[in-house]
């Protein structure tokens, strides 16, 4: 039995918002924008926004409400303003003072209480342009060229002083030489951020307005960067005892911390990932151990496996009942998460989100139970409760699991349609090369290769590739999954030529982003191994077949998932070299593995069986083979 997986995805960055006046810091702004990329962050700026996207005022919310932090860089430049005055129209308060664009950016972020970050570069800093050359109106006839630019430079030293009132300004860089210290720290301190990452907590007061947002990580580079941004405060989760301090803050403020209650949230959202991705390898989420499906969300989530533990069980004691659900779910404590969820929809204050969420908790759960089609009701109940006139992206995010439970009863003709929409309204509403959809063209080029459709499905494959490398850039991860995606489409067209480069970029990008004995690694090296064997190179493939056994095999601890199949692929490589002696202990091993992981009568401890019988036959030891063979006909 051989394995050719995928590596399982990490969760999708989260998204900063780089504001600045085009005309007088684009550049520095396109220098930001590829750093924080770099850092694994989703830059988002006006340069995103073209007229094909409506109203300029009306994107900026809808991509300002999908982030998490802002970082402004106001200059001397007022820039561009709305033609009409219109501030409670657009989500600032009825008396916010004239403001443009740039300035309507930041105003928007902090009344949503996303983190903000100023940086104000002094005189000193290069502009794109001349200073006498900003905030000049547009129409070369204007009488009185002077009085306009005086006007609007005005209003950005009224705004500049706002700023310096509230206390938000941190940092002044004199000239590019601090620039360049600022934005080169950055960049020297990502691997310490991804380290970081998720450390940053948030605190709501007793009004409830979020003072911090969770940024993941780049609130300690702005700090590296020396910006001296105020933290209201840092809840860092180490010991078992730390449960006590966020129940009490549970009791004080009535629910969790804002950002363990979002911690939750994510996770639950990479659970229903780890779900579909097991179940396209033929692996129920319910046949792992909890223990490792803990270590891999710690993974994806970028917080320690310490943290996450103590904050779900913090959250199966919180009186927020979504909250309850969320942890409950987590935990693997399936129907006191249906209950919890229960209560949600029985709240008569319940916010219609949270009773769709809640619906979702009933459909993971049941998945996990493996009541299918009870788990397909749930999700179609939530999907009923989503307005896809108003709310297109919403449904079609609760469709794909829908979707997804079609596919997995190899409903086929159910799931297409439906996958085929949710690209659809995402490439209508997201911007061109949005990480989303990418993710929705690779959901649908699964389907079409599990229906055998691989020449439809490979430009859709090459697509999610071009996607990922302009989102993240070419060193990603998520640009690795791709690779190995396409690779083992092409793969399936016997395409091995093709297929082997990328299966290489792959694995590198891996090991740099993860380490040489990550599970990840596992899996690229174990694909890479088999294109080796299939191409005749069995001593190529060896080395690489013998790392993924080292990693699964996790001396530290039980055997990872996929560690007998990964013997058994060692073994059979051996076993093509005529070792047939160093072949059948590991044999006997995966045969062993297979019985206690799935049981007796199980397909994969048929091939097992079968596996080890043709091995005592080539060495003549026909009666020992028989009863093996007899056991895998049975089954």
């Amino acid at each position: 039995m051989t394995t050719a997986t995928t590596p399982a995805p990490t969760p999708l960055p989260p998204r900063l918002f780089i504001s600045s006046v085009s005309p007088e810091f684009k550049t520095l702004r396109m220098e930001v924008a590829k750093v924080t990329r770099q850092l694994g962050y989703h830059p988002v700026t006006m340069d995103d926004w073209s007229t094909g996207h409506g109203e300029l005022q009306a994107w900026l919310r809808h991509e300002l409400d999908s982030c998490e932090g802002i970082i402004h860089i106001p200059g001397i430049a007022y820039g561009a303003e709305p033609a009409k005055h219109d501030p409670a129209a657009h989500g600032l308060p009825a008396d916010t003072p004239r403001y443009s664009y740039t300035q309507y950016e930041f105003l928007y972020a902090q009344q949503q209480g996303l983190k903000t970050w100023v940086i104000t570069p002094g005189p000193g800093c290069t502009r794109d342009r001349p200073i006498d050359q900003l905030d000049l109106p547009s129409d070369p006839a204007h009488p009185d060229p002077a009085g306009y630019q005086s006007e609007r430079r005005a209003l950005q030293a009224a705004y500049l002083q706002r700023l310096r009132d509230q206390n938000h300004l941190r940092h002044q860089p004199a000239d590019d030489k601090d620039l360049r210290i600022i934005i080169h720290t950055l960049r020297d301190h990502a691997e310490e951020m991804r380290q970081r990452f998720g450390e940053w907590q948030t605190v709501i007061d007793g009004r409830g307005k979020k003072h911090t947002r969770l940024l993941l990580g780049i609130a300690a580079a702005i700090i590296v960067m020396g910006l001296g941004v105020l933290l209201v405060r840092q809840t860092t989760l180490r010991t078992a005892s730390d449960v006590q301090v966020v129940i009490q803050k549970q009791e004080e403020q009535g629910k969790l911390l804002h950002d363990q209650k979002n911690l939750l949230a994510l996770a639950v959202i990479e659970l229903n990932k780890i779900t579909e991705e097991k179940a396209r390898l033929g692996i129920k989420i319910q046949d792992l151990p909890r223990k490792a499906i803990e270590e891999e969300l710690a993974v994806r989530l970028g917080v320690s496996a310490v943290e996450l533990r103590l904050n779900i069980e913090a959250g199966k004691q919180s009186k927020d009942a979504l909250t309850r659900a969320h942890a409950s779910l987590l935990a693997g404590m399936l129907v006191e998460a249906r209950a919890a969820a229960k209560q949600v929809r029985e709240a008569n204050a319940a916010a219609i989100r949270d009773v769709i969420e809640s619906y979702k908790v009933d459909g993971q759960a049941y998945y996990q139970e493996a009541k299918y089609e009870l788990a397909l009701e749930s999700y179609q109940k939530a999907v009923a409760l989503v307005d896809k006139a108003t709310d297109p992206l919403g449904w079609a995010y609760a469709q794909g699991e829908v979707a997804f439970i079609h596919q997995d009863l190899a409903r086929y003709n159910e799931s297409e349609p439906l996958k085929r929409e949710v690209l659809r309204l995402r490439e209508q509403h997201l911007p061109p090369n949005h990480p989303h959809i990418a993710t929705a063209l690779s959901n649908l080029a699964t389907l079409l290769k599990a229906t055998n459709r691989l020449a439809e499905a490979e430009p859709l494959m090459q697509r999610v590739v071009t996607i990922f490398e302009k989102a993240y850039g070419l060193d990603h991860p998520k640009v690795a999954t791709a690779l190995n995606n396409l690779a083992q489409l092409l793969g399936a067209t016997n395409r091995l030529a093709e297929a082997e480069p990328l299966m290489r970029r792959a694995l590198q990008i891996d090991e740099a982003s993860y380490g040489p004995d990550h599970p990840h690694i596992a899996t690229a090296l174990n694909n890479l191994a088999q294109l080796l064997k299939a191409t005749d190179r069995l001593a190529e493939a060896e080395p690489y077949m013998r790392r993924v056994v080292t990693i699964l095999e996790n001396k530290g601890g039980e055997p990872l998932p996929n560690y007998g199949p990964a013997l058994n692929n060692l073994a059979l490589l051996l076993k093509a070299t005529n070792r047939l002696t160093e072949a059948e202990p590991l044999l006997r091993r995966a045969l062993q593995i297979d019985e206690a992981s799935y049981g007796p009568d199980h397909p994969d401890v048929a091939t097992a069986l079968n596996n080890l019988a043709q091995l005592l036959k080539a060495t003549n030891r026909l009666g020992e083979a028989e009863p093996h063979y007899r056991r895998a006909l049975q089954i």
